[in-house]
């Protein structure tokens, strides 16, 4: 799949009025929530390796229903729903079996879609106070975030960011109690506009080992009817 990340693949879906119109109804929603989204996500491994991944799927173009579970739903959407949409989509070569990364990668952009239909964010500010948390910044969000702020490139570099422990990018500086220096008191994104790729990807393209202990968003819609992971 040639797409630049997901959120390039997104945008490119969005202009599609047919893949726009998916969407997963209330109890679907919910049975995403009671089985959480590891177990959507070996399901999901299960249909692309049995349905996709063959080079010459049985019943291929009607392979993959238009009801019956979230995962079918969201590779109609995201147009990984039998080979020809992968090949004029995502330019997946015909006639030959998909690879495992090739596997991977269309099981992460059926989850993230789902994930887009069951996350609410909370507005709780705990992403922005994960521990050690790291935001990169590159020099196009520097300028963004600078000109939104009424300051000059260099009086923000020196003031708002600090070299990257690896000395291999700037990052922006973190309060004391290791929250974002741009997190207000009502839990608002001072620069919210403007934010960093990191934080505007959040959780739908990234997360890390505690996003879902902090997240209440997250535990809500990922963790299973048990609550943890």
């Amino acid at each position: 799949m040639e797409e630049k990340g997901l959120s390039a693949a997104f945008e490119r879906l969005n202009r599609s009025a047919f893949r726009r119109r998916f969407k997963l109804s209330a109890a679907m929603k919910r049975y995403v929530a009671e089985k959480g989204l590891e177990t959507i996500r070996r399901h999901a491994e299960d249909f692309v390796r049995q349905r996709l991944a063959p080079a010459h799927p049985p019943n291929d173009g009607r392979q993959t229903p238009m009801k019956g579970h979230p995962v079918f739903l969201a590779q109609h959407a995201t147009a990984t729903c039998c080979r020809g949409c992968l090949n004029r989509w995502w330019h997946v070569p015909l006639n030959v079996p998909l690879t495992a990364l090739q596997q991977q990668k269309i099981v992460n952009l059926i989850l993230a879609w789902i994930l887009r239909q069951v996350f609410v964010c909370r507005c709780c500010g705990a992403c922005c106070r994960i521990p050690d948390g790291i935001v990169r910044v590159s020099e196009r969000e520097i300028a963004r975030i600078a000109a939104f702020l009424g300051e000059d490139e260099e009086t923000f570099i020196a003031a708002e960011t600090e070299l990257s422990p690896d000395r291999k990018s700037l990052i922006l500086k973190s309060r004391a109690d290791g929250a974002c220096v741009y997190l207000t008191e009502d839990n608002r994104c001072r620069i919210h506009p403007v934010k960093p790729d990191k934080c505007r990807t959040f959780p739908y393209e990234w997360t890390n080992p505690d996003s879902h202990h902090i997240c209440p968003g997250l535990r809500v819609c990922s963790t299973g009817p048990d609550g943890m992971i």
